[in-house]
């Protein structure tokens, strides 16, 4: 016969592996030859707890303590278990008493730190928590513990390099997102979070327009640049090239991402008039660096007055010249800064160029407008970087359940079929097939341009279930049988630059499977004051779609003053770079809706708006402290109510779920 030792070792095995039942039937044969046997009375307790159970479990420990009154596990997981039932004095006491028994136990100071945290008591919890790490430094549990106080207090300063270690450590891409949000809200991020940063970068799932902003202000602050941001021509560049080319971060942050600010590409591009006029020091990976962001921006920097590029052909000359106009498109360089500029550049626009002309294609439809559309999409595809904030894949009843409560679906066969109609460079059918479990994305464009730069990001990501297809909205009858009907339509951005953006919704409709959702975007005629009036300009100065056209509209833009109505175009990241700034305010085609101009469209197709998607809390607050009676939040008269007086609110686009009647 097993000995007690023996079973509640066998048992205590089962529940470190959450095998619960097994392990409660391992305490109960403990009990049977030992009644008032104190571990495995009180870890019995916790399986109960674990179970739902937590009332039972608390008795179960109150037991164990009976027979051992200084059980100093016991004494912990009563606190746990009083915690858990929101007896925070009894707790507090409990927890308190164990750490007489084991001064410092990190489980222990975690209890009374949440005890503290639920009172509002949030400076002392986190004391507590700190004083706990000191003594432990490796336990996760506090470090988790100390980021939700951090972040429940809204201590950004305190809490960012907090974030930044436990996402360092854990590798989890929700804590990165946490850290890099953490980071935005920091008023002066230093220099002790460039390492946090630096690791960031190497996280695929990031937003990256989150992390330039936030490795912007990190390296304004870290280094002081407040004078040379503001006024650039009377600042020493040959310190600001010293310090940057020393940063590993900055780097990172020129070869990564587009640079989306205009204080900093006045400062940067007086940097690269000053390095190609400069022939002390070489500076070549900065130079390196600088040709990168020039390729990520497609040369959309102001170009320099004088022919100020070296006579010399060696390396530095190269260099130099590429942050002007791309590198050759032959074969990679030998050397290391070329090699890496080429591997940057080059390289991969060769690849997806050979990826796209592979691709399948439906072909085009004959329609004029979707003809130029294409052209502008061939020559400058959108957006230039694809960044993807990838979060744990979920069912699509999941999503919609959080997004739009009490909207019921049917019950759709797996795998889902989804449709992202208009995919652009990538970003859009990436983030569809990683966000939803159990489907297959089929991605169209009309820009094998574009949908070859998105197969290859895809391939380079590893994303398996998504496939890409060369075709027009508005030819979509050439579709293959085994491809539909979509269960889920995802099209965002696309309608409203179509001559005829009811034509294509109809199109779309055609391929929704019954029951099966859309998820729309179109532009705000209200959001967007600012671009209407860049295309005011563009009419007056004549500005095109060509890339010199381009520069001279963002030069004139970028002198604008702050008060102009077309100012605000350069808080948008798409102004940064040719490809953006002509999707932004020089698109060929663009059409804009009204609240009420969807609710007519809407009915006009037969469809139920079912509600918009919101990134931003405070709007959905706006409208429920509005309108209280209406819950749902899904009257258009009342958005365009609400819109007419806080006309940003969808400066982005709308972005909402429709369905048939």
């Amino acid at each position: 016969m097993a000995q007690a030792p023996d079973l509640l070792a066998a048992a205590a095995g089962h529940h470190r592996a959450g095998r619960l039942q097994e392990a409660a039937q391992g305490y109960l044969a403990v009990l049977q030859r030992q009644p008032d046997h104190p571990d495995a009375l009180q870890l019995l307790g916790m399986v109960a707890h674990r179970l739902g159970r937590t009332a039972q479990g608390l008795e179960l420990v109150n037991r164990a303590l009976q027979v051992d009154p200084r059980h100093e596990i016991a004494h912990a997981n009563r606190a746990t278990l009083l915690h858990a039932l929101d007896r925070l004095p009894e707790a507090e006491k409990a927890a308190r008493q164990a750490l007489k028994l084991r001064p410092g136990h990190p489980g222990v100071a975690r209890t009374l730190a949440r005890v503290r945290r639920d009172r509002g008591e949030l400076t002392d919890a986190t004391r507590i928590l700190r004083t706990a790490r000191a003594e432990h430094p490796e336990d996760a549990g506090l470090l988790e513990e100390l980021c939700a106080v951090l972040l429940a207090r809204a201590a950004w300063p305190e809490a960012t390099p907090v974030l930044g270690e436990r996402a360092h450590r854990s590798s989890q891409p929700a804590h990165w997102t946490a850290f890099v949000d953490a980071l935005s809200q920091h008023p002066e991020p230093g220099a002790e979070l460039a390492p946090f940063l630096e690791a960031a970068y190497g996280q695929k799932h990031l937003d990256l327009q989150r992390l330039e902003r936030a490795t912007r202000a990190s390296l304004a602050a870290s280094h002081g640049f407040a004078e040379a941001l503001d006024d650039p021509e009377s600042a020493d560049l040959a310190a600001v090239a010293r310090t940057l080319g020393g940063s590993r971060l900055a780097m990172l942050w020129l070869r990564r991402t587009v640079v989306a600010s205009g204080p900093w590409e006045r400062l940067l591009t007086a940097l690269r008039d000053h390095l190609l006029g400069n022939t002390e020091p070489p500076h070549l990976v900065l130079l390196g660096a600088l040709a990168t962001q020039a390729w990520h921006t497609e040369y959309a920097w102001r170009t320099p007055e004088d022919d100020v590029l070296p006579d010399t052909v060696d390396d530095r000359a190269q260099l130099a010249a590429a942050t002007l106009a791309p590198l050759p498109h032959t074969a990679p360089p030998s050397s290391g800064a070329l090699r890496t500029l080429f591997a940057d550049t080059v390289g991969p626009a060769l690849a997806a160029r050979r990826i796209g002309s592979a691709l399948d294609s439906l072909g085009l439809s004959d329609d004029a407008t979707s003809q130029a559309v294409a052209a502008q999409y061939e020559s400058h595809p959108y957006p230039r970087l694809v960044h993807v904030q990838q979060r744990p894949a979920a069912p699509l009843e999941d999503l919609v359940r959080n997004a739009l409560p009490g909207i019921d679906l049917p019950d759709f066969p797996r795998p889902l079929q989804v449709l992202v109609a208009g995919c652009g460079t990538g970003q859009h059918p990436i983030s569809t097939a990683t966000r939803l479990s159990e489907c297959e994305v089929l991605a169209l464009d009309l820009s094998r341009a574009s949908l070859g730069r998105a197969a290859a990001e895809a391939a380079r990501r590893g994303v398996s279930n998504l496939r890409f297809l060369h075709a027009d909205i508005l030819a979509l009858e050439a579709l293959h049988e085994s491809d539909g009907p979509f269960h889920l339509i995802e099209s965002g951005g696309v309608l409203h630059h179509l001559a005829d953006p009811m034509a294509g919704w109809r199109s779309l409709l055609a391929h929704l499977a019954p029951g099966g959702l859309l998820r729309i975007g179109l532009y705000s005629e209200r959001g967007r004051a600012d671009v209407i009036a860049a295309r005011a300009l563009a009419t007056e100065h004549g500005w095109t779609g060509e890339p010199d056209s381009i520069r001279a509209a963002r030069q004139h833009i970028l002198s604008l003053p702050g008060d102009h109505p077309a100012a605000g175009l350069r808080h948008s990241h798409d102004f940064y770079s040719l490809s953006g700034a002509r999707d932004l305010f020089l698109h060929v085609q663009e059409h804009r809706f009204t609240p009420l101009e969807l609710a007519q469209s809407l009915d006009a197709l037969d469809l139920e708006f079912l509600g918009f998607l919101h990134g931003q809390r405070s709007v959905v607050d706006r409208y429920q402290a509005r309108f209280p009676d209406d819950p749902s939040m899904t009257s258009l008269a009342n958005w365009d109510a609400l819109e007419a007086d806080h006309p940003r609110i969808f400066s982005g686009m709308f972005q909402f779920w429709c369905r048939r009647r």
